[in-house]
């Protein structure tokens, strides 16, 4: 709330936000370390690895790297197999592009400029496209480890959805369009910008996100509890204390009012400062429980990409010495 500060004072704001990025550092680190302990704990006293918790384990079905159509799909669109790496690079390319021209068709100017009809026919092209993918991917999906081996698994997971919601808003703008029914233009639109997910099915980096958030996520639901909790009592608090005080212009009058401001203080934000007494102590503690609500999910999403990344690495590891294993025995026929 105050910034018209002298040199000297601007140069010590510099330095405590130096030294103030430290300090909530350190407690961040502290509980969010103590929250995984427990939750590690709690998840070895219920038989369940920390690593494996929300894993199914699916059994591969003998019917792998049969040859068959499915086998061969599988290893075009997937990521990991190399024999597939031109068709993602060209798919990274097409989406850049194509979620460009959804962006800059917002601005009237460039539409004026660049004409309707190209805009049009880039998005008629990405939905049929988009379309015969997701076709293509469900009869792949038997040979897919990430969709269970099985269609409804695909159809089920984070990919499936992200694949329809590729192509279902240029069919739904063709459905209102014959039939006339009126819409907003700026829903599909935002619908088609959610094609960014579907980075994921060609970058490996992508894909180790929704493994991070299956890992943890139980911690980020009891967050999300906390929060909610923690937000709702101190906007009520705000409520009683600050409600009658006429230096905040009756931003705590009701209690919508005042989860409004709340959850604005909670994010670091202070659109208001002149409190009362009582409403500046509820203010300290609102500050302590933002850096540990901040710092659980925090803490938990980089622990889980870490043990993430580490299970990778192992992977690979196993792989490299599975396949050395057959080529040494060759050698040695060869001597």
């Amino acid at each position: 709330p105050l910034l018209d500060y002298t040199l000297t004072g601007k140069f010590i704001c510099f330095l405590m936000c130096i030294f103030a990025a430290s300090v909530v550092q350190i407690p961040t680190g502290i509980i969010a370390d103590g929250f995984m302990d427990v939750a590690v704990k709690a998840r070895k006293e219920k038989g369940i690895q920390a690593r494996d918790l929300t894993e199914k384990v699916v059994v591969p079905p003998k019917y792998l790297n049969d040859g068959s159509m499915g086998d061969k799909l599988h290893i075009l669109l997937s990521p990991d197999d190399d024999e597939g790496v031109w068709f993602d690079y060209s798919m990274l390319a097409f989406l850049a592009v194509d979620v460009s021209m959804v962006v800059i068709e917002s601005d009237r100017d460039w539409r004026v400029y660049m004409g309707d009809e190209i805009f049009a026919n880039l998005e008629g092209v990405a939905a049929m496209l988009f379309s015969v993918l997701y076709i293509l991917r469900l009869l792949a999906a038997p040979y897919d480890p990430r969709s269970s081996y099985s269609r409804w698994g695909y159809l089920t997971s984070f990919f499936g959805v992200a694949d329809m919601v590729a192509f279902v808003p240029f069919w739904l703008e063709m459905y209102w369009t014959m039939h006339g029914i009126p819409y907003d233009f700026a829903f599909p639109r935002m619908l088609r910008l959610m094609r960014v997910l579907q980075f994921e099915h060609y970058t490996e980096a992508f894909t180790l996100i929704d493994d991070v958030f299956r890992g943890c996520k139980d911690t980020l639901v009891a967050t999300g509890f906390l929060s909610v909790i923690i937000w709702v009592f101190s906007a009520y608090g705000f409520f009683l204390l600050e409600k009658d005080n006429k230096n905040v212009k009756g931003a705590f009058d009701n209690i919508p009012n005042s989860l409004y401001y709340t959850a604005i203080f909670l994010s670091g934000e202070w659109g208001q400062v002149d409190f009362s007494p009582l409403g500046k102590v509820l203010c300290c503690f609102l500050v302590v429980a933002g850096i540990g609500l901040y710092a659980i999910p925090v803490g938990a999403l980089f622990d889980a990409f870490q043990e993430v990344l580490e299970k990778e690495e192992e992977e690979e590891e196993e792989e490299k010495e599975a396949a050395a294993v057959p080529k040494a025995k060759e050698s040695k026929k060869t001597q």
